[in-house]
Order: structure tokens, then C-alpha cells, then sequence
């Protein structure tokens, strides 16, 4: 059995610093990356320390309980829910994750110019305020796929729904199992070995730019 990889589970940026790395708490760590989170055995000290001041216990827990209370009992194998059809790659990238790209020569790759006549900011009209434009030269991730190297798609969970992509980060945990939900808003939940999580569903009104 592979060991989980606790850190595909928390935020990848340090746009929310706080839940980059897991979140010890007594007897129970917390992974979590704002949509998706995963509650197991507390991981060893000093290498995941505990960042009460940052992140609350109650938040996490209330999460769980929400979830725990939306369940219907019908569990499923995450396995059995994604089928054997393999993901299709993005059509901008191809796979590649990354797209080449020029620097805007009008704006010199500052997205943005100053107007002649009022001297206020506007976007640049050659590359939209990207600061980029389609060429060579520059390796950067793909804004279709948001770097993943494939089309996001839809999962049906019961009566709701997540992206295949989180449905796929659920099933590199070992034994896991969805239960399905009574309510398509609320969170989902489901278990592995030593462990347990929920996950925030794909409402319908947000299904178009589903990530």
C-alpha cells in the first residue's frame, strides 16, 4: 500500500499560508486545501505542528458534522463511482499542463498601459491584460485546464456532483468509500482506512466553470 501524500490534500499556494501544510489538533490532523478535507490520525511533531492560531478546531469539526448529517448511508467505492474511462486531455494544452507564450511587446508584458488622453490605467487591448500573447518564449500554466493536463469534468455523486479531479485525489486513499448525500449543497463525506473526509459538491448553477 502507497503512502498517502498528506500534502495534495492542502492548499497548493501560499495565498492561504495557513492551510498549505496539515493541521494537527490533540489527537487528529486536518488536510484541507478550502474545498476538500480529510481528518486522520495525528501526524508525528515538529514536522506537522499544530497552527490553532491560524485554523480552528470548531470549523473543522463543523464541517464534519454538516456533512455527517447529509449522508443517506448508500456507500459507494470512489472506484466504482469514476468507472475505468480514462481522463481526456485539455484541448489547449494537450496534456502538457503548460501553454508557450510571447511577452506582449505592446505593454511589455505589464497587461496594462496608460491612457494617452486621461493618463488613467487600462487593460492592454493586444493581450487583454494577460501581459502575454500566443508564441514562444514563455513556459506558463495552462488557463483552460489550470494546469491539470485534462478537461474538467463532472462526477455524479448520488444527486450531486464533484470535479473527476478531486474524485481522483480521493481514490489514492486506501479503502475509500462515498456515501451519498440526501442534499445536493451540502458537503459529502466519505472514509478510508484510519480516516475520514468531506468534500464541498459542484452545485448545478456552477457546473459551467466547474474546476
Amino acid at each position: 500500500m502507497n503512502p498517502i501524500n498528506y500534502q495534495a490534500f492542502c492548499y497548493p499556494d501560499d495565498l492561504r499560508h495557513a492551510l498549505q501544510t496539515p493541521t494537527t489538533h490533540g489527537d487528529y490532523s486536518y488536510c484541507t486545501d478550502g474545498r476538500i478535507m480529510i481528518k486522520i490520525p495525528a501526524l508525528p511533531e515538529p514536522e506537522y505542528r499544530d497552527k490553532d492560531k491560524c485554523t480552528s478546531l470548531q470549523t473543522f469539526e463543523k464541517v464534519f458534522s454538516t456533512a455527517g448529517a447529509n449522508i443517506t448511508f448508500d456507500a459507494r467505492p470512489i472506484s466504482e463511482l469514476i468507472g475505468d474511462h480514462p481522463p481526456e486531455p485539455c484541448d489547449t494544452c494537450k496534456g502538457a499542463k503548460v501553454v508557450e507564450k510571447a511577452e506582449c511587446d505592446h505593454c511589455e508584458g505589464d497587461g496594462y498601459l496608460d491612457c494617452e488622453c486621461c493618463g488613467q490605467e487600462r487593460e492592454c487591448p493586444t493581450c487583454k491584460g494577460d501581459g502575454f500573447i500566443e508564441g514562444t518564449g514563455h513556459q506558463m500554466e495552462c488557463s483552460t485546464c489550470r494546469g491539470e493536463g485534462f478537461k474538467p469534468q463532472l462526477l455524479p455523486i448520488g444527486i450531486s456532483q464533484i470535479t473527476e479531479k478531486y474524485a481522483r485525489l480521493i481514490q489514492t486513499l486506501p479503502d475509500a468509500v462515498v456515501f451519498l448525500p440526501k442534499s445536493e449543497s451540502e458537503p459529502i463525506t466519505f472514509k478510508f482506512t484510519d480516516g475520514h473526509g468531506a468534500i464541498m459538491p459542484v452545485r448545478k448553477s456552477q457546473s459551467g466553470g466547474a474546476k
